[in-house]
C-alpha cells in the first residue's frame, strides 16, 4: 500500500475550507483504480492540516499523480491555500507485533 501525504495550511477558523478540499480531494480520487481511503487530520487553532490518501499500489497512485484531474485539482486547491503545500509520497510499512 502507498499513501500520498498533502500537508496545507488555510488560516485559523477556516476549517470549512479544509473540509472542502478533502471533498473535492477524495471526489476526484475515487474515480480511480486502486483508491483505498483517505484521512483529513486537523490543528484547528493553527489553521494547518494533513491529508493521507492510500492507495493499493504506486502504479495506482501515479496514474492519478500525473492525470489531468490532479492537475485541475491541484490548481484549485492552490487558490485556497496559505503558503506552500507540502506533498510526500510514501509506502505504508506493516510492522511486526
Amino acid at each position: 500500500m502507498y499513501a500520498k501525504l498533502l500537508r496545507f495550511d488555510v488560516g485559523f477558523g477556516r476549517p470549512q475550507l479544509a473540509e472542502q478540499i478533502a471533498a473535492e480531494t477524495r471526489a476526484a480520487m475515487t474515480r480511480y483504480p486502486g483508491f483505498d481511503s483517505m484521512q483529513l487530520l486537523a490543528d484547528y487553532l493553527g489553521g494547518r492540516y494533513m491529508l493521507i490518501t492510500y492507495w493499493t499500489s504506486e502504479r495506482h497512485l501515479y496514474d492519478f499523480s500525473y492525470s489531468a484531474e490532479a492537475r485541475q485539482l491541484e490548481q484549485t486547491i492552490e487558490t485556497w491555500l496559505e503558503g506552500v503545500p507540502f506533498v510526500g509520497t510514501y509506502q505504508v510499512m506493516a510492522l511486526a507485533e
